[in-house]
């Protein structure tokens, strides 16, 4: 028996809805993952998950996310999860997604084939922090269909996910 992996081992269809957080940064004028650094984000809020592991000669690639891999679309189930995962990351924008498609869901969160940005929170930024003055609008202009939130405690709880 393997030790579960804290976004989940077995891989199946998602067939309720599944809502979770995940964090981005701004890079180039585009929400971008904080460890990818591609945009796979695209201008409606969804990304597709793709397997970026290098295959093995004569095995052909697989679908994201692949239940021996850990590719995939990552969100958590709270907070307090995100922001142990991303520190300080995990303090400037927060989004929930909804994941559809493929995924495999553990004790901490989800590996899913298919996101939407369906929320988001950014704080205000100082009056001087030229490093965040541009990621509330950024977030309005590519989360288009995305409920802003002025708080992350309040839309963490809007779509029943935890502290």
């Amino acid at each position: 028996m393997t030790d579960e992996h804290p976004f989940g081992n077995e891989v199946g269809e998602l067939v309720d809805v599944v809502y979770a957080l995940r964090t981005f940064v701004i890079r180039g004028g585009q929400p971008q993952s904080v460890v990818m650094d591609a945009g796979h984000w695209d201008e409606q809020g969804q990304c597709t998950a793709t397997c970026l592991a290098p295959t093995e000669e004569g095995v052909p690639p697989h679908e994201a996310p692949g239940e021996h891999c850990r590719c995939g679309i990552y969100g958590t189930f709270t907070l307090r999860t995100l922001r142990r995962q991303y520190g300080a990351q995990a303090r400037w924008i927060v989004a929930v997604i909804q994941c559809e498609g493929s995924g495999s869901r553990g004790p901490k969160g989800i590996r899913a084939a298919r996101a939407t940005v369906v929320a988001f929170w950014c704080p205000q930024p100082e009056k001087d922090d030229e490093d965040h003055e541009d990621d509330i609008a950024v977030c309005l202009e590519r989360f288009p269909h995305a409920r802003q939130y002025h708080s992350d405690l309040a839309m963490a709880l809007a779509y029943r996910l935890g502290a």
